[in-house]
């Protein structure tokens, strides 16, 4: 079994771990997989990858209301991009050596949206902090709030 920080064919980055190793659900793996996508889009405006966002989002979310989660991942990454001073680091979702390494940044976004599905609103603080390096976070809260009251309620 590969250390934690080794994988027979990668190494880590300081704060990077394998999906492997996290203790994300269903709806975790959707969110982040959704993000990806759209920073996938940002980094790289001629992937389109905001199309298979989008166009993928029943499969990835399997719910009636895929479309309304996935514009709040959006509005989450928005507030968040709109906070941070730096570059978001994010692994490519279409890159089969890289999709199964979660970057620090992916990180601190799931776990706050996490914390707030959980409704851990300290944990949340704490995390949205470190995601938006010390800079205002009252909006990305807002927004993982809005996102995770959407997760916690029941598929219609």
């Amino acid at each position: 079994m590969p250390s934690p920080s080794t994988h027979p064919t990668k190494v880590l980055k300081p704060g990077d771990r394998f999906l492997e190793d996290l203790p994300l659900d269903a709806l975790d793996m959707s969110v982040l997989t959704t993000a990806r996508f759209f920073f996938l889009s940002f980094s790289e405006p001629q992937s389109a990858g905001w199309l298979t966002a989008i166009l993928s989002a029943e499969t990835m979310f399997q719910r009636p209301d895929a479309a309304l989660l996935t514009r709040q991942v959006l509005i989450v990454l928005q507030e968040m991009r709109q906070s941070r001073r730096s570059t978001f680091r994010f692994s490519n979702p279409r890159c089969t050596c890289c999709a199964d390494i979660v970057t620090h940044d992916e990180r601190h976004l799931i776990d706050t949206i996490r914390a707030s599905r959980a409704l851990d609103r300290s944990r949340a603080f704490s995390s949205a902090m470190l995601l938006c390096e010390g800079q205002e976070v009252g909006r990305v809260l807002t927004a993982a709030e809005a996102l995770a009251t959407s997760l916690r309620a029941a598929p219609s």
